[in-house]
């Protein structure tokens, strides 16, 4: 090499030296950011190698410059290491340093650094050196060492290498500007080493791999100044998306799964080999609600059943975010999994208490209004009840001294139709408190003969009224229910066909079957009828629809549409008002041969 050159090669080597440096001590500032502080070592270790290069150039006799060339290795043994772990950082994977793995890998420099320094001795390094006066230059003659350490350094060199093109191929489309750029950077010093070792050179005899190292960390340090390298490095995302309890999916511009976190497994059943790239229309097959968060801007979260035990079901909130590069163009979504079963679970059980409450509170606020009217209906009418068997009571024992016994007996109809007042007021009130609380088990039950039994409670009512009943079928289908709460139905569907009925009550009963194995039954009677508008407050409490004409608490169709509702039936009437009488119905389930 001509001495000319010498003036351009130390400046060149000394203004690398210095980026080199400048850029370690940059690097080191930003030290916190993970995958930095290797980076910033292997500017250093190519800033030594570079100023030993300066300082042997600029010896003037063979000793020193192979002194400095020997100080070089200090840099040159441990550069690939540090190129290494850098790679090793930007492809997903934790630190080396300071990791048995990283203490193994640093074996080879050491005891390089060993051997280059007492190569005299040995000679496995350097087997000899020889001297160009005339270039000034010293040309080395390499031992089986440096071969052991070239393998070594290009071990470390085609791994990273290879890592960067696996995370190349496998990056979602947001990572490919700074994968281009760390690709490029990495093939700078393994393109510097191989024109030293194979001399195809522009200036023979110049090693270009400390050039490559510094240039290399120039250009991705102008890299993350530009693309925010260490903003949305892949070796940030492996440290969050893996530490991260919810499921992260990034899916690309052309909708396919580009990649995504292990947590999201809780979710998919997916396999990264298998299933990454792969559409959402596959993916989300049995979600397609999710969907909405790629396709609809304004679906930023949803909530999702997911497929799982009914008994135990599961609850996730997805949530997409829209992702844009530096130049504001759309570069894919990311969509988090979060696991909200306990929240949601809660929330449905609050809600549901809720309105249990709400329920109760409406239920508590009506027993109010009824207990009201129910305390002037039922004082009246015990008052009036109770009254007249103490005034005709003292009347019957004055008839009874003056052996008046036809006044007597008159007056001992008046008591005892005032005490069944009463009693029928106590039994009607008994029987409302009883269905609110009483839970009962459905038997078989024989409609007809609880009928019959009604008539005989009635037949006191029947006589002096003059009521006609027909029954129009012989043949009555078993129902499920309650004997003693039907046999109340009749009793107040009957009294309340005899009260209202016409001058003479007439009444009909039958049944009808209906589909799906139900029954209804109907009591029809002749009397004024009941106008439309006023049919809805039938089924209320302490409702006399004609208070003047009869008497009583108003319980008794009430108490009938609590039964029926205990009992899974229903209740209707049907009538025009128009002097036609009406119909009541009440309608349950037929036996079906198996006890509930």
């Amino acid at each position: 090499m001509d001495n000319h050159f010498y003036p351009i090669i130390i400046t060149f080597l000394s203004i690398t030296a210095l980026i080199g440096s400048g850029l370690a001590l940059y690097l080191f500032f930003r030290k916190h950011t993970p995958g930095i502080r290797s980076l910033g070592a292997e500017m250093i270790m190519g800033s030594i190698w570079a100023l030993t290069y300066v300082a042997e150039f600029l010896s003037t006799n063979p000793e020193q410059k192979v002194l400095w060339s020997k100080l070089s290795y200090f840099g040159i043994a441990f550069a690939p290491l540090c190129y290494y772990q850098f790679i090793y950082n930007y492809t997903s994977h934790y630190g080396l340093f300071f990791t048995k793995k990283f203490f193994a890998l640093s074996l080879v420099p050491f005891v390089t650094i060993i051997m280059v320094l007492t190569n005299d001795y040995h000679h496995f390094h350097w087997t000899s050196t020889e001297y160009i006066a005339d270039k000034q230059l010293v040309i080395y003659h390499h031992g089986p060492w440096f071969w052991v350490f070239f393998l070594y350094t290009y071990t470390l060199l085609l791994t990273g290498f290879i890592k960067l093109l696996i995370q190349f191929k496998s990056s979602p489309n947001f990572y490919r500007p700074q994968n281009y750029t760390i690709v490029f950077a990495a093939l700078l010093p393994i393109i510097g080493n191989l024109m030293y070792i194979t001399n195809l050179n522009p200036i023979p005899g110049i090693d270009w791999t400390p050039f490559g190292y510094l240039l290399s960390g120039l250009l991705i340090i102008l890299g993350i100044d530009f693309y925010g390298f260490f903003d949305l490095l892949p070796f940030a995302r492996g440290k969050l998306m893996e530490s991260l309890d919810d499921g992260v999916m990034v899916i690309d511009t052309n909708q396919r799964i580009a990649d995504y976190n292990y947590a999201l497994s809780k979710f998919f059943p997916l396999n990264k080999k298998e299933k990454t790239r792969i559409h959402i229309d596959e993916a989300f097959a049995n979600y397609p609600e999710l969907k909405l968060l790629i396709t609809k801007k304004n679906k930023p979260s949803i909530i999702v059943k997911w497929h799982s035990n009914e008994n135990n079901p599961m609850f996730v909130e997805a949530t997409s975010n829209i992702i844009f590069d530096d130049f504001g163009k759309f570069s894919g979504t990311i969509i988090t999994f979060h696991d909200v079963s306990i929240r949601k679970i809660t929330q449905q059980k609050l809600e549901e208490t809720n309105a249990r409450l709400l329920d109760e509170i409406k239920q508590k606020e009506q027993l109010i209004q009824d207990l009201h009217a129910f305390s002037h209906t039922v004082a009246h009418d015990l008052k009036n009840a109770l009254g007249a068997i103490s005034s005709t009571s003292e009347l019957l024992e004055e008839n009874i001294s003056e052996k008046d016994y036809d006044s007597a007996a008159s007056i001992a109809k008046i008591i005892r139709k005032a005490a069944s007042k009463s009693i029928n007021i106590t039994r009607e009130l008994l029987l409302l408190a009883s269905i609110q609380k009483e839970q009962i088990a459905f038997r078989p039950v024989d409609c007809k003969t609880h009928l019959n039994e009604a008539i005989e409670r009635l037949q006191f009512m029947i006589e002096e009224s003059g009521t006609i009943i027909s029954i129009s079928q012989s043949d009555w289908p078993l129902v499920e229910g309650y004997g003693q709460w039907i046999e109340e139905i009749w009793v107040n569907y009957l009294s309340n066909a005899i009260k209202y009925g016409g001058t003479p009550p007439r009444i009909v009963i039958g049944f009808h079957k209906l589909p799906e194995n139900r029954v209804q039954f109907y009591i029809k009677d002749n009397g004024r009828g009941i106008e439309p508008e006023k049919q809805h407050l039938l089924f209320n409490e302490f409702v006399r629809l004609e208070e003047h004409r009869v008497e009583g608490l108003g319980l008794g169709l009430s108490i009938v549409k609590r039964i029926i509702n205990k009992l899974n039936g229903e209740v209707d009437v049907e009538s025009n008002g128009l002097e036609q009488g009406s119909i009541f119905f009440f309608t349950l389930n037929q036996y079906s041969g198996k006890n509930k």
